[in-house]
């Protein structure tokens, strides 16, 4: 039987400082987390053989300045999952995420694009404000997008590393799956 090679993206959107970075490079097995702010867009990738099919996973780790803003929109086009990120000691990342969330919902208009929330650095031992959080999953839902779930992890410990890596993965492909479902739906 004949192997399928898939190519899913993957992107990661929110302030800047949060730990977007710091968080892609523990997923590709780079343990330090002393990183400078992203310029624009970096791009990561691995790969993962399933059965027949070889998946690559495309990460774009989208800077969280504002005034990148023109550079960041040409990377939103079609992605199989957001991972919007947060600081859990800071109130302000978790309100914005609506507003990252709502610049690649206008880009990518009406397609449903799954978003897991990531609240980073557990290490601080501080806990995410559950109101906010939930009035942001509230304002994500009303652009008619789904929340896949919310993992807190720790770039700088590693903590639920492993773990987000198999939401990533599982989204991921579900997400490939039913736009491939949709477009077969479509052309009949």
């Amino acid at each position: 039987m004949e192997s399928s090679n898939l190519r899913l993206s993957v992107l990661f959107v929110g302030d800047s400082g949060v730990g977007k970075t710091s968080i892609k490079n523990r997923l590709m097995g780079i343990n330090g987390v002393d990183v400078k702010s992203t310029i624009g867009v970096e791009f990561s990738s691995f790969s993962l053989n399933v059965g027949r099919f070889n998946l690559k996973f495309v990460i774009l780790d989208i800077g969280g300045q504002k005034h990148y803003s023109y550079i960041r929109t040409t990377y939103y086009k079609n992605p199989d999952l957001v991972v919007a990120v947060f600081d859990v000691s800071n109130d302000n990342s978790i309100v914005n995420l609506a507003s990252w969330i709502k610049e690649v919902k206008d880009i990518v208009g009406s397609v449903e694009i799954p978003v897991l929330i990531v609240g980073n650095k557990i290490d601080l031992r501080r806990e995410p404000n559950k109101g906010l959080l939930d009035f942001t999953k509230e304002k994500i839902a009303e652009m008619g997008l789904r929340v896949v779930g919310d993992i807190y992890v720790s770039a700088k410990e590693g903590t639920n590393i492993d773990e987000l890596y198999s939401v990533i993965v599982r989204e991921s492909v579900k997400s490939f799956v039913n736009k491939k479902r949709s477009e077969k739906m479509v052309r009949y």
